[in-house]
């Protein structure tokens, strides 16, 4: 198993290319994502760019590894775009 991963189901996830397809987003059979923050996603193949974040595996159940800045205890500060209020 590598490192990083909590199985050989996930790495495989994480690491198939399509040869037709080089954008995971666009091949169908590319189903999981690992994103340069760290986050573990689950494609949403609806024609755009959407990932699902998800913190268990869904083939082993594992719970996956958190991203560099959690393990810091930076979860998800500062980054996180800030919603305007309705109303004022």
């Amino acid at each position: 198993m590598a490192a990083g991963y909590c199985c050989d189901d996930l790495r495989e996830q994480v690491e198939f290319r399509c040869e037709d397809h080089p954008d995971p987003y666009d091949c169908a059979d590319n189903l999981v994502i690992k994103t340069e923050r760290g986050y573990f996603g689950l494609i949403i193949h609806d024609g755009g760019s959407s990932h699902l974040v998800i913190q268990f595996f869904p083939w082993c159940g594992s719970r996956l590894p958190s991203p560099p800045e959690e393990r810091r205890g930076a979860a998800m500060s500062g980054w996180w775009p800030r919603a305007e209020p309705l109303h004022s």
